[in-house]
Formats: structure tokens, C-alpha cells, sequence
């Protein structure tokens, strides 16, 4: 499978609204660079992190994927979905890692996610999560 570049626009973003509006499940979308920022987090994200709306989202995690991961967590987490992007072909991860809730709650996530290329340099991450609590 040839590797595909695409052009970074609103037009990406305003796409994944439309199909994480309906999504039964948390999606967001992220940089692929050092800031790792936000761009797109559905309802059922903000639901998981305790958010009524993406303004508290962004003030709880700074907007930025790092700020959404269980700090203790994060450089495990970081170094998991690098090895797994690295050594598959379809440029796919899945990790479990804990959040903080806006409420001071602790919860585990599963993430699955996947790695695409926009251009030369630069890339995203678009992942799905679900709150794995019970199960731990």
C-alpha cells in the first residue's frame, strides 16, 4: 500500500464533525508534532473527560494530547503507540492508559488509534476511545 499525503484544511476538520457528531463512541483527532494539539474531540470525549463543552476540555488538558493522558501514564503511553506505528504497516495502536476527569476522577481509556501522513513532515492522529473503567 502506497503511503498517501494529504493537504491539512478546515475543510478535515469540518468533515470530522460531521462524522464524530453521530459516533457512538469518543473520537478525536490530534497533531503528530512535539505540541501534539487537539483539533477535533467529540461529545462522548468531553462526556469521558467530564466536559459540558470543548472550552473546559481545552482548560483541562491544555488542548493537547499530552494534557489528556494520566501524567504518571504518559511516557509509557508515548512510547507504546511510537513502537506500534513504527513497526505496522497499516500505521495502527491500541494502549490503555488512565485520565483525570474534570471532577478529580480517575478512569481508564482504551485507544485505538491510527497515524496518517499529510505531507512531508508533518502528520495526525485520529483515535477512538471508550472509558474501560469497570474492566480494571
Amino acid at each position: 500500500m502506497s503511503e498517501q499525503h494529504f493537504d491539512f484544511s478546515e475543510q478535515i476538520i469540518h468533515v470530522a464533525e460531521q462524522i464524530g457528531r453521530y459516533m457512538p463512541g469518543g473520537f478525536f483527532i490530534y497533531k503528530a508534532d512535539d505540541n501534539e494539539e487537539v483539533l477535533y474531540a467529540n461529545k462522548v470525549v468531553l462526556n469521558i473527560f467530564g466536559c459540558k463543552d470543548f472550552g473546559e476540555f481545552k482548560e483541562l488538558t491544555g488542548n493537547t494530547f499530552k494534557g489528556m493522558v494520566f501524567r504518571e501514564d504518559y511516557d509509557a503511553v508515548f512510547d507504546s503507540v511510537n513502537e506500534q506505528i513504527s513497526l505496522s504497516t497499516e500505521k495502527m495502536d491500541f494502549v490503555e492508559y488512565r485520565i483525570l476527569r474534570r471532577d478529580g476522577a480517575t478512569r481508564w481509556i482504551d485507544d485505538f488509534g491510527h497515524y496518517m501522513q499529510l505531507g512531508p513532515d508533518s502528520g495526525l492522529y485520529y483515535v477512538f476511545i471508550s472509558d474501560i473503567t469497570d474492566k480494571h
